[in-house]
Protein backbone atom coordinates (compact mmCIF):
# COMPACT_ATOMS: atom_id res chain seq x y z
CA UNK A 1 0.00 0.00 0.00
CA UNK A 2 3.00 2.28 0.07
CA UNK A 3 5.20 3.54 -2.58
CA UNK A 4 8.83 2.55 -1.05
CA UNK A 5 12.03 1.19 -2.72
CA UNK A 6 15.43 0.42 -0.96
CA UNK A 7 17.85 3.19 -1.17
CA UNK A 8 21.00 1.71 0.80
CA UNK A 9 22.15 -1.48 3.13
CA UNK A 10 24.51 -1.42 5.76
CA UNK A 11 25.67 -2.82 8.99
CA UNK A 12 23.99 -1.44 11.98
CA UNK A 13 26.93 -0.39 13.09
CA UNK A 14 27.28 2.06 9.98
CA UNK A 15 23.93 3.16 10.66
CA UNK A 16 24.20 6.70 12.16
CA UNK A 17 26.53 8.19 9.73
CA UNK A 18 24.65 6.27 6.78
CA UNK A 19 21.32 7.44 7.88
CA UNK A 20 22.42 11.11 8.31
CA UNK A 21 23.91 11.35 4.93
CA UNK A 22 21.13 9.86 2.59
CA UNK A 23 18.39 11.88 5.34
CA UNK A 24 20.49 15.03 3.96
CA UNK A 25 19.77 14.35 0.36
CA UNK A 26 16.21 13.59 0.78
CA UNK A 27 13.03 15.30 -1.19
CA UNK A 28 11.17 16.50 1.55
CA UNK A 29 7.80 15.30 0.67
CA UNK A 30 9.03 11.39 1.24
CA UNK A 31 9.66 9.70 4.29
CA UNK A 32 13.16 7.55 5.37
CA UNK A 33 12.42 4.42 7.44
CA UNK A 34 14.97 2.31 8.90
CA UNK A 35 13.86 -1.21 8.79
CA UNK A 36 15.41 -3.32 11.31
CA UNK A 37 15.88 -7.29 11.17
CA UNK A 38 14.66 -7.56 14.54
CA UNK A 39 12.80 -5.18 17.44
CA UNK A 40 15.73 -5.61 19.72
CA UNK A 41 18.16 -3.84 16.85
CA UNK A 42 15.47 -1.42 16.46
CA UNK A 43 15.41 -0.10 19.83
CA UNK A 44 18.48 -0.08 20.04
CA UNK A 45 19.12 2.37 17.05
CA UNK A 46 15.82 4.03 18.33
CA UNK A 47 16.79 7.96 18.80
CA UNK A 48 19.09 7.23 15.63
CA UNK A 49 16.82 10.12 14.71
CA UNK A 50 19.10 12.81 15.96
CA UNK A 51 20.92 11.93 12.99
CA UNK A 52 18.79 13.13 10.29
CA UNK A 53 15.46 15.25 10.14
CA UNK A 54 13.10 13.13 8.95
CA UNK A 55 11.19 10.63 11.15
CA UNK A 56 12.27 7.39 12.67
CA UNK A 57 9.96 4.38 12.17
CA UNK A 58 10.74 1.60 14.40
CA UNK A 59 7.84 -0.45 16.57
CA UNK A 60 4.50 -0.18 16.44
CA UNK A 61 4.45 -1.09 20.12
CA UNK A 62 5.45 2.88 20.12
CA UNK A 63 2.77 3.75 17.98
CA UNK A 64 4.29 3.95 14.69
CA UNK A 65 5.02 1.81 11.46
CA UNK A 66 6.71 -1.38 11.34
CA UNK A 67 8.81 -2.29 9.10
CA UNK A 68 10.60 -5.24 10.12
CA UNK A 69 12.76 -8.00 7.43
CA UNK A 70 13.15 -11.07 9.14
CA UNK A 71 16.76 -12.26 8.00
CA UNK A 72 20.02 -11.08 8.86
CA UNK A 73 21.75 -8.34 10.88
CA UNK A 74 21.65 -6.29 7.52
CA UNK A 75 19.72 -3.19 7.85
CA UNK A 76 17.92 -1.15 5.27
CA UNK A 77 17.28 2.33 4.88
CA UNK A 78 13.97 2.89 2.58
CA UNK A 79 12.35 5.79 1.09
CA UNK A 80 8.20 5.62 0.94
CA UNK A 81 6.26 7.95 -1.00
CA UNK A 82 3.36 8.25 1.22
CA UNK A 83 1.69 11.04 2.65
CA UNK A 84 1.07 8.98 5.53
CA UNK A 85 3.60 9.72 7.38
CA UNK A 86 4.45 13.64 7.33
CA UNK A 87 7.76 15.07 9.36
CA UNK A 88 6.08 16.16 12.06
CA UNK A 89 6.82 17.13 15.50
CA UNK A 90 9.06 19.74 17.19
CA UNK A 91 12.33 18.82 19.52
CA UNK A 92 12.44 20.41 23.35
CA UNK A 93 15.26 20.79 25.64
CA UNK A 94 14.23 20.08 29.26
CA UNK A 95 13.92 23.80 30.17
CA UNK A 96 11.82 24.48 26.98
CA UNK A 97 9.18 21.91 28.81
CA UNK A 98 9.59 23.02 31.95
CA UNK A 99 8.95 26.70 30.97
CA UNK A 100 5.34 25.15 29.33
CA UNK A 101 5.09 23.19 32.61
CA UNK A 102 5.43 26.09 35.41
CA UNK A 103 3.06 28.08 33.19
CA UNK A 104 0.27 26.11 34.79
CA UNK A 105 1.80 25.43 38.16
CA UNK A 106 -1.59 26.85 40.17
CA UNK A 107 -3.56 23.92 38.32
CA UNK A 108 -1.79 21.13 39.36
CA UNK A 109 1.11 19.49 41.60
CA UNK A 110 3.11 17.27 39.00
CA UNK A 111 3.59 15.80 35.89
CA UNK A 112 3.38 12.18 34.11
CA UNK A 113 6.14 11.03 31.24
CA UNK A 114 4.48 8.48 29.47
CA UNK A 115 4.83 7.42 25.86
CA UNK A 116 5.24 5.38 24.01
CA UNK A 117 8.08 4.80 26.39
CA UNK A 118 9.92 7.07 28.38
CA UNK A 119 12.79 5.33 29.19
CA UNK A 120 14.15 5.23 25.81
CA UNK A 121 14.96 8.50 26.80
CA UNK A 122 16.74 8.80 30.18
CA UNK A 123 19.00 10.99 30.13
CA UNK A 124 16.14 13.75 29.12
CA UNK A 125 13.19 11.96 31.80
CA UNK A 126 15.95 12.52 34.64
CA UNK A 127 16.91 15.79 34.15
CA UNK A 128 13.04 16.92 33.80
CA UNK A 129 12.13 15.06 36.72
CA UNK A 130 15.01 16.44 38.60
CA UNK A 131 13.65 20.43 37.15
CA UNK A 132 10.43 19.30 38.10
CA UNK A 133 10.91 18.34 42.05
CA UNK A 134 13.41 21.64 42.14
CA UNK A 135 10.05 23.47 40.99
CA UNK A 136 7.88 21.89 43.58
CA UNK A 137 5.84 19.20 41.37
CA UNK A 138 5.64 15.71 42.21
CA UNK A 139 6.59 13.09 39.28
CA UNK A 140 4.91 10.07 37.56
CA UNK A 141 6.31 7.70 34.99
CA UNK A 142 4.26 5.53 33.43
CA UNK A 143 5.80 2.76 31.81
CA UNK A 144 6.05 -0.98 30.12
CA UNK A 145 8.32 -2.25 32.26
CA UNK A 146 10.44 -3.52 29.47
CA UNK A 147 13.85 -1.52 30.87
CA UNK A 148 16.61 -2.47 32.66
CA UNK A 149 17.46 -1.91 36.04
CA UNK A 150 20.85 0.49 35.16
CA UNK A 151 18.82 2.39 32.85
CA UNK A 152 15.76 3.34 34.60
CA UNK A 153 17.19 3.76 38.26
CA UNK A 154 18.37 7.02 37.73
CA UNK A 155 15.11 8.15 36.48
CA UNK A 156 13.91 6.35 39.75
CA UNK A 157 15.80 8.91 41.79
CA UNK A 158 13.32 11.62 40.90
CA UNK A 159 10.18 9.96 40.93
CA UNK A 160 7.29 9.45 43.22
CA UNK A 161 5.06 6.91 41.29
CA UNK A 162 5.89 4.71 38.61
CA UNK A 163 2.42 3.04 36.68
CA UNK A 164 3.36 0.25 35.66
CA UNK A 165 1.84 -2.24 33.02
CA UNK A 166 1.98 -5.83 33.38
CA UNK A 167 0.79 -7.36 29.83
CA UNK A 168 0.48 -11.03 31.15
CA UNK A 169 1.83 -12.82 34.31
CA UNK A 170 2.69 -16.24 32.52
CA UNK A 171 5.42 -15.37 30.78
CA UNK A 172 4.82 -17.96 27.93
CA UNK A 173 1.84 -16.63 27.14
CA UNK A 174 3.51 -12.67 27.65
CA UNK A 175 6.19 -14.03 24.69
CA UNK A 176 3.02 -15.06 22.25
CA UNK A 177 1.10 -12.03 23.07
CA UNK A 178 3.68 -9.04 22.75
CA UNK A 179 6.61 -11.30 21.53
CA UNK A 180 8.88 -10.17 24.78
CA UNK A 181 8.98 -11.82 28.19
CA UNK A 182 7.60 -10.58 31.34
CA UNK A 183 10.58 -10.82 33.42
CA UNK A 184 11.53 -6.91 33.31
CA UNK A 185 8.44 -5.69 34.42
CA UNK A 186 8.00 -7.86 37.16
CA UNK A 187 11.71 -7.05 38.22
CA UNK A 188 11.01 -3.84 38.33
CA UNK A 189 7.81 -3.77 40.18
CA UNK A 190 10.26 -5.91 42.74
CA UNK A 191 12.59 -3.56 43.05
CA UNK A 192 10.47 -0.90 43.05
CA UNK A 193 8.51 -2.31 46.35
CA UNK A 194 12.22 -3.23 48.07
CA UNK A 195 13.09 0.81 47.09
CA UNK A 196 9.38 1.60 48.51
CA UNK A 197 8.96 3.21 45.81
CA UNK A 198 4.94 3.76 45.08
CA UNK A 199 3.37 1.73 42.43
CA UNK A 200 0.19 1.53 40.30
CA UNK A 201 -0.03 -1.76 38.22
CA UNK A 202 -2.70 -1.82 35.15
CA UNK A 203 -3.27 -5.07 33.43
CA UNK A 204 -5.41 -5.28 30.47
CA UNK A 205 -8.17 -7.71 30.35
CA UNK A 206 -8.32 -9.00 26.59
CA UNK A 207 -11.04 -11.92 26.27
CA UNK A 208 -9.92 -15.29 26.05
CA UNK A 209 -6.37 -13.97 26.73
CA UNK A 210 -5.23 -12.48 29.49
CA UNK A 211 -8.78 -12.83 31.47
CA UNK A 212 -8.45 -16.61 32.19
CA UNK A 213 -9.02 -17.31 36.28
CA UNK A 214 -5.46 -19.15 36.55
CA UNK A 215 -3.50 -16.38 35.38
CA UNK A 216 -6.02 -13.59 37.22
CA UNK A 217 -5.65 -15.68 40.29
CA UNK A 218 -1.83 -15.54 39.73
CA UNK A 219 -1.37 -11.77 38.85
CA UNK A 220 -3.42 -11.02 42.22
CA UNK A 221 -1.08 -13.48 44.23
CA UNK A 222 1.87 -10.96 42.63
CA UNK A 223 0.32 -7.76 43.30
CA UNK A 224 -0.41 -9.15 47.55
CA UNK A 225 3.35 -9.74 47.80
CA UNK A 226 4.22 -6.38 46.67
CA UNK A 227 3.37 -3.83 49.61
CA UNK A 228 4.11 -0.64 47.22
CA UNK A 229 1.01 -0.93 45.42
CA UNK A 230 -1.08 1.82 45.44
CA UNK A 231 -4.25 0.83 43.32
CA UNK A 232 -4.74 -2.38 40.71
CA UNK A 233 -6.36 -1.18 37.64
CA UNK A 234 -7.80 -3.66 35.32
CA UNK A 235 -8.67 -2.14 31.81
CA UNK A 236 -11.17 -3.35 29.52
CA UNK A 237 -9.82 -4.09 26.13
CA UNK A 238 -10.97 -2.70 22.98
CA UNK A 239 -10.88 -2.35 18.99
CA UNK A 240 -11.07 1.18 18.74
CA UNK A 241 -7.59 0.99 16.90
CA UNK A 242 -8.16 -1.43 14.46
CA UNK A 243 -8.98 0.90 11.72
CA UNK A 244 -4.96 2.46 11.79
CA UNK A 245 -3.48 -0.89 10.84
CA UNK A 246 -5.71 -1.35 8.13
CA UNK A 247 -4.79 2.08 6.79
CA UNK A 248 -1.24 0.94 6.92
CA UNK A 249 -2.23 -2.67 5.13
CA UNK A 250 -1.17 -4.63 8.07
CA UNK A 251 -3.13 -7.39 9.75
CA UNK A 252 -4.37 -6.78 12.70
CA UNK A 253 -2.53 -9.78 15.31
CA UNK A 254 -5.81 -9.71 17.58
CA UNK A 255 -8.36 -10.14 14.20
CA UNK A 256 -11.61 -11.49 15.99
CA UNK A 257 -11.20 -10.50 19.56
CA UNK A 258 -13.90 -8.89 20.46
CA UNK A 259 -14.44 -5.83 22.87
CA UNK A 260 -13.99 -6.58 26.83
CA UNK A 261 -17.79 -6.25 28.33
CA UNK A 262 -18.79 -5.30 31.20
CA UNK A 263 -19.59 -8.49 32.82
CA UNK A 264 -16.26 -9.55 31.88
CA UNK A 265 -14.55 -6.58 33.89
CA UNK A 266 -16.75 -7.86 37.20
CA UNK A 267 -15.83 -11.80 36.67
CA UNK A 268 -12.46 -10.49 36.64
CA UNK A 269 -12.36 -8.08 39.41
CA UNK A 270 -14.28 -11.00 41.66
CA UNK A 271 -11.44 -12.64 40.92
CA UNK A 272 -9.08 -10.86 41.69
CA UNK A 273 -10.53 -9.21 45.02
CA UNK A 274 -11.01 -12.97 46.41
CA UNK A 275 -7.44 -13.44 46.39
CA UNK A 276 -6.50 -9.77 47.32
CA UNK A 277 -9.16 -9.46 50.76
CA UNK A 278 -8.21 -13.08 51.83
Amino acid sequence: HHSCRIIAQCQAGALPRAFAHLTAKTAVNAAIAIVFPDLELGLQYANISEHGTLPLLHSLQYHTPILFQKKDKIVNIVIIKTPHIPNVGKRYSVDEVMKEVLKYKNYYDGITVSGGEPTLQPEFVTELFKKAKENGLSTCLDTSGYVDLNIITPILEYTDLVILDIKHIDEEKCIWLIGRSNKKALTLAKYLDEHEIPMWIRHVLVPGITDDKESLEELAKFVKSLNNVEKLELLPYHTMGVYKWKELGLKYPLEGIKDCTLEQQERANEIINNILMR
